[in-house]
């Protein structure tokens, strides 16, 4: 799960597992409601390259090139259920601007469930992450 992405020393993957995991220590009390919440997030360099973003409304996860750099653009969500973490990773390698890439497959959450979105820019498919950054939303 853990990866090397880093922000301001720490490690994106350890903050979505210790905000999922405070989201399952605090969920809501059966009945309570919680907003559906969209999340987006850009990568942290100086004139972002990538954009993830995910859609409360039917869980869709996308990743979006935005610059012509040379590195692709991985989004990310992670959320807590059913006692274990689970996690979807989608990759927009087709070059900049050319629209986004949406995570083909299903993705089921519960209505209320917080989910973590991560972005970062790396170099083909197994480069080093680069100018990661995350957000939270809520399926």
């Amino acid at each position: 799960m853990a990866h090397p992405v880093k922000r301001r020393g720490l490690s994106l993957a350890a903050a979505a597992l210790t905000a999922a995991a405070g989201v399952a220590l605090s969920a809501a009390p059966a009945g309570a409601a919680v907003p559906s919440k969209d999340a987006e997030v850009y990568t942290l360099d100086d004139n972002p390259g990538g954009r993830g973003f995910f859609e409360s409304t039917g869980e869709h996860l996308f990743a979006c090139d935005q610059q012509a750099d040379g590195l692709r653009v991985v989004a990310r969500i992670t959320w807590y259920a059913g006692g274990s973490y689970h996690t979807r990773t989608v990759h927009d390698a087709n070059g900049a601007n050319n629209g986004c890439t949406e995570y083909a497959n299903d993705i089921e959450i519960a209505e209320g469930t917080e989910v973590i979105l991560e972005v970062w820019l790396q170099d083909g498919s197994d480069g080093t992450p680069r100018f990661g950054n995350l957000k939270s939303g809520w399926a």
